[in-house]
């Protein structure tokens, strides 16, 4: 049989793909990495220009390869795995190993880690025949292929049309610009003619020409058979006498009449390897044909000798192309087909090749079948494991399809755990409620039913219906009296209310898990102990501090060790939640600690959604430790897998914007607020953080809307029932917008909220802001005194809260009280403090006051002696600043006094000196 043609002179027409081929090639060396995806129907040169591909590659660029086969398309990753083991990286990809536990995102995380490690390689990606490729292969590419634009890596594939899954994928990639495909289109009339010419070594007459141009298409597959046809001396029909294009009588003729003259055991062996995807060991053929193995080893000789069977390497044989199977397949009856079928479903089950048996079972009618059943549940099982959920579902859904009716709720429930993993909330929902209107169900399935069925509302978004059938699912294990499965549904139930209504709610259920966990496994009852801290502190419940102080022993020990998969499986471990306790209980170091095991051990699994949650957790505490570098350096982590994972970007997009703020970007906080709203979740959490961020930005933009936006803040944080102020440390930006509009009562509520709030002997910052509040208020009465012993109480409590940007703050609110009080020189202390603070850790906005306060600081000419004996104190310090540029509410916000009031100040002022503008109060007071 005449190859398919070669990548030198047969490759007609096919200019504009290689030039794309080489185009791809030329970036990837540049570092702009490409993928190409070549498109066309069989015979049409696509492995040809693959070929051209690996042949053409600079000398510098690496090549990997991978085929697609329909024999292992059940395999889950199996063509990734293959494209990795070309390149040498299997034992450092390890991929599909102790996964599922995780989540299904740690495969593509691994490779794409991977290839991101060989960024000082260029490397080219070829895939062949990518329509065959296992469903979980086709998925990691697609997460692949958005991140190759910075690295130097070619990726080139070839597929078909059918199956549809790998054209779909390529298409939606192509849609949004992430890749280019390329359609071969079968040849002209004209290059029919020519391929003939030159593979038969002969003149053809017009008429033969166009004959085998209609006839085959133009494929040029189909046309080599007829150039060696030809040049065999064989007469072909001209005219009418016979007609058809590709997939007709004409392909059945050129294709199947390869096969004439060969005695029965051969066919058997050709039609045992076509129902073999078209390549197999010849002990899988011989198996699959029911021949001896004499026999079957002169039938496979007879087809080499014909030359349609090729050897494949790795002691497979092969039929030398994709149509010749095929068309053998087709050309089988229904009913030998599906004998053969089961055949082969038969062997490879009983080789134990489960994964390659699974792919027959659609094609073998076992409807009803128990070991095929059993098998495709198996297959599903450790497509879990492996965390290949497009393989486990498909193996599970065929599974459920046979046993009908008669499907055990098992299988249903393992089956719905399977679409929950791959983001099928609504089916998942269905499927696990179905168990539970089973009659038949004991009562651990239907406890699985309620948790999965609980679980995928909750990762879908619909907390309510959530909490009501987590509540059930728990309640059911307590009349059982099962306290080890009593726990998780109460765990995830607190997770829910958390999320919707705040730690208030939350705190019920994480009490009552605590409560239950008593009588179950050390393990069960260390997570329901690590949540109860984290929400009861919050919700300020008593005896929640001094349980968490109890658990930083055990903590510190875990902490050290690698996290165990089960634990990075929960959407809140006890770890990440101890970090979060210990966070707002000001164990500073610790919490930093429990955020990088997890991510640690994150990163060693290829487990990113608790990667990426910590992730969120850690950079706004970054941020709030004045290690704005770090939290940003934080986010990309976050951003960087955040389309491997596919869960929400909000929380970075949040903290994006609170990095902004702090670091003087004022500008650019509003949009990066509303594109945070458009990506979060919507929660009272998302809203808190917002609502300070924006009053933040408002409060140093002297706009008098910042105090409206604290308000929110602090209603949000009431009906939460969040009572510790560090979690969102709103309060003191909140006193001084209250206080910028005039709003007094409104800051003296917030102080005494601050005062009042069950505070861990550990916890300062909420006593520096009340501090601050307080001096700021005595220093709107006038009584500096008061005013400057607060002042000092916050600095000194600032000694042991390692928050540089609060002390900041601190510095600047009393260098700048300092000053106005004509104190220069302590002012200049407490501001110099405040820019060095403020200038390490980029904090923009607070350095560039810190530079106006200091020179200010560092005197001024006034206005004549007779003018300054007019003006009173009050007066001179509002002239002062409104000579210096700032805007009413920026004086306000300084003074620590009302707008109306710096108003009114202000004309008495004009009105004293005779002057009527900012303008000339600036000419007559200049700097010295």
């Amino acid at each position: 049989m005449a190859p398919e043609p070669g990548a030198g002179e047969a490759l007609l027409e096919r200019g504009e793909v290689l030039a794309a081929v080489r185009a791809c090639l030329g970036a990837a060396l540049e570092g702009r990495g490409q993928a190409l995806f070549i498109l066309g129907d069989a015979g049409l040169g696509k492995t040809s220009l693959l070929e051209a591909a690996r042949r053409e590659r600079p000398s510098e660029m690496e090549s990997g390869f991978a085929r697609g086969d329909p024999s292992e398309a059940g395999i889950a990753y199996c063509l990734v795995s293959d494209l990795v083991a070309s390149l040498g990286g299997a034992d450092e990809v390890r991929i599909g190993l102790g996964a599922g536990p995780v989540d299904t995102s740690a495969p593509r995380y691994r490779v794409a880690r991977w290839l991101e490690g060989r960024a000082a390689t260029p490397t080219l990606l070829a895939l062949d025949d990518l329509h065959w490729a296992d469903p979980d292969s086709l998925d990691l590419l697609g997460a692949l292929v958005p991140r190759l634009g910075g690295m130097p890596v070619a990726m080139v594939g070839a597929l078909r049309s059918w199956p549809p899954a790998a054209e779909q994928l390529c298409s939606e990639l192509a849609a949004s610009g992430r890749c280019r495909v390329q359609r071969l289109a079968p040849l002209s009339l004209g290059a029919t003619g020519e391929l003939i010419r030159r593979r038969a070594a002969l003149e053809v007459t017009g008429e033969v020409e166009r004959w085998a141009w209609e006839s085959c298409g133009g494929n040029p597959l189909l046309l080599e058979h007829v150039a060696a046809a030809l040049e065999q001396g064989e007469t072909l029909p001209t005219g009418s006498a016979l007609t058809g294009t590709l997939g007709g009588p004409v392909q059945a003729a050129l294709l199947l009449g390869r096969f004439v003259g060969l005695d029965s055991d051969a066919l058997a062996c050709a039609q045992a390897a076509a129902v073999l995807g078209g390549s197999a060991s010849p002990e899988l053929v011989e198996a699959v044909a029911a021949l001896d193995s004499g026999r079957a080893r002169a039938g496979l000789a007879a087809l080499a000798g014909a030359g349609v069977l090729t050897s494949a390497g790795n002691e497979r044989v092969s039929l030398a192309h994709p149509l010749l199977a095929e068309a053998l397949h087709a050309d089988l009856g229904s009913g030998a087909r599906m004998l053969l079928h089961r055949r082969a479903f038969r062997v490879l089950a009983e080789m134990g090749r489960e994964a390659e048996a699974a792919v027959h079972v659609p094609h073998a009618e076992l409807a009803g079948n128990s070991r095929a059943i059993a098998l495709l549940e198996r297959v599903g099982r450790a497509g879990l494991a492996a965390g290949a959920i497009v393989t486990a579902s498909k193996a599970l859904e065929s599974a459920l399809a046979l046993a009908g009716k008669a499907a055990p709720a098992g299988l249903q429930l393992m089956l719905a755990e399977a679409l929950a993993a791959g983001a099928r909330f609504p089916e998942s929902v269905e499927l696990a409620g179905a168990v539970l209107e089973r009659s038949d169900s004991d009562w651990l399935e239907t406890y699985r039913g309620l948790s999965l069925k609980g679980r995928a509302l909750l990762m879908s978004g619909q907390i309510n219906p959530s909490c009501e059938v987590l509540e059930a699912a728990s309640a059911l294990a307590l009349a059982h009296g099962d306290a080890e499965r009593a726990v998780p549904p109460l765990l995830d139930l607190s997770v829910a209310r958390w999320v919707i209504q705040g730690p208030g709610a939350a705190a019920d259920p994480a009490s009552r898990a605590r409560a239950v966990a008593a009588g179950a496994s050390s393990e069960m009852a260390l997570r329901a102990e690590a949540e109860w801290v984290r929400v009861g502190y919050e919700a300020g419940e008593e005896g929640a501090f001094a349980a968490g102080e109890a658990l930083r022993g055990t903590m510190s020990a875990r902490i050290e060790q690698p996290l165990t998969l089960d634990e990075l499986a929960l959407s809140i471990g006890p770890t990440h939640a101890f970090g979060c306790y210990a966070w707002e209980a000001e164990h500073r170091e610790e919490a930093f600690a429990a955020f990088e095991a997890v991510i640690r051990s994150a990163e060693a699994t290829g487990a990113l959604g608790p990667l990426t949650s910590c992730s969120a957790s850690l950079a706004p505490i970054l941020a709030r430790h004045g290690r704005l570098d770090a939290a940003v350096a934080e986010m990309a982590r976050g951003e960087a897998v955040a389309d491997l994972y596919g869960g929400s970007t909000g929380f970075v997009a949040i903290t994006r914007a609170e990095v902004a703020c702090w670091q003087g970007r004022l500008g650019e906080v509003e949009a990066l607020c509303t594109r945070a709203e458009a990506v979060a979740l919507p929660s009272w959490h998302v809203g808190l953080q917002l609502a300070a961020i924006r009053g933040l930005a408002r409060l140093w933009q002297g706009d008098p809307s910042a105090s409206e936006m604290f308000l929110g803040a602090e209603s949000l944080t009431r009906d939460a029932g969040l009572r510790v102020p560090g979690n969102i440390p709103w309060a003191t930006h909140a006193i001084q917008a209250h206080l910028a509009v005039g709003r007094r009562a409104d800051a003296e509520r917030v102080v005494a909220w601050l005062a009042g709030c069950p505070l861990a002997p550990t916890c300062r910052w909420p006593k520096v802001a009340e501090s601050l509040g307080r001096a700021w208020l005595a220093a709107l009465d006038g009584d500096d005194d008061l005013a400057e012993s607060h002042f000092e109480a916050a600095l000194h409590l600032h000694v042991q809260t390692e928050l540089p940007l609060e002390e900041i703050e601190t510095n600047l609110a009393f260098g700048g009280f300092l000053r106005r009080r004509g104190r220069r020189a302590r002012a200049r202390d407490r501001l110099e403090r405040a820019l060095v603070l403020a200038e390490a850790a980029g904090a923009g906005w607070l350095a560039s006051t810190a530079r106006r306060e200091l020179e200010l600081a560092r005197g001024r000419r006034s206005a004549g002696p007779e003018q300054r004996l007019t003006l009173t104190v009050a007066e001179r310090q509002v002239a002062a600043l409104a000579a210096d540029g700032l805007t009413n509410l920026e004086i306000a916000r300084q003074l620590g006094v009302s707008a109306r009031t710096v108003e009114t100040h202000l004309g008495h002022v004009l009105a004293k000196l005779g002057i009527s503008s900012r303008r000339e109060l600036a000419r007559m007071l200049p700097a010295s």
